[in-house]
């Protein structure tokens, strides 16, 4: 944690510090174990019918992390502003933030992420789909969502980002291109110099795919 935060305050454009103090700085400990969890099809309808349990916001929430295979954060900070009439979803960007590996593509929603946002009972004082309990703010999906989401799916080791590993491993069963779950997942596309000259937007490919 203290890595990423000096790495960001060191970043051109923020510079709070110079340099990163971390920087060079090895953990103390080796055994931080990889969570490569997939959840089986059981084990989806579980967390889906959880998820009904919720309040409206978290339980759309949560459907819409197992539609979309979005980040929890870059999901919960969708504006209604952000989908236009076809349902595309184009969250502005931060170029400050966006390093390495972490994105945030567009991506047309699929029909069924789309009825769920449109059954949510917008809030005239806030453009968030999932706005939070304070004005102005939106949801946080924190330990007490997953708390609850582990105790009524049964699914003892529930974790947010486990639904990533989950989409991404069901997109290649489907047969989808590496490349097209790298954008939808928002991970950089792992093809080399081509990547660069590669100028299309793929949003039939990535429907297809979410659908």
């Amino acid at each position: 944690y203290l890595r990423t935060f000096f790495s960001w305050c060191a970043e051109p454009g923020i510079e709070i510090c110079e340099h990163s103090p971390m920087a060079g700085m090895k953990k103390p400990w080796n055994g931080e174990a990889s969570r490569n969890r997939v959840f089986d099809d059981d084990e989806i309808a579980a967390i889906w019918k959880a998820a009904d349990g919720e309040s409206d916001h978290p339980r759309a929430l949560i459907k819409l992390l197992l539609l979309t295979g979005k980040r929890k954060t870059a999901l919960a900070t969708m504006r209604r502003s952000e989908i236009d009439e076809t349902g595309l979803w184009e969250p502005p960007q931060d170029l400050r933030r966006k390093r390495g590996n972490k994105r945030l593509h567009g991506i047309p929603l699929p029909t069924l992420a789309r009825q769920i946002i449109g059954a949510l009972p917008p809030l005239q004082e806030s453009d968030f789909v999932f706005p939070g309990k304070k004005e102005g703010q939106h949801l946080v999906p924190g330990t007490n969502i997953q708390r609850s989401i582990q105790e009524a799916s049964g699914v003892t080791d529930f974790f947010y980002h486990g639904l990533r590993h989950t989409m991404e491993t069901r997109l290649a069963e489907l047969r989808v291109p590496p490349h097209i779950r790298d954008i939808v997942l928002d991970h950089a596309p792992a093809r080399g110099a081509g990547a660069g000259y590669d100028h299309h937007h793929y949003r039939e490919e990535m429907a297809e795919a979410l659908e």
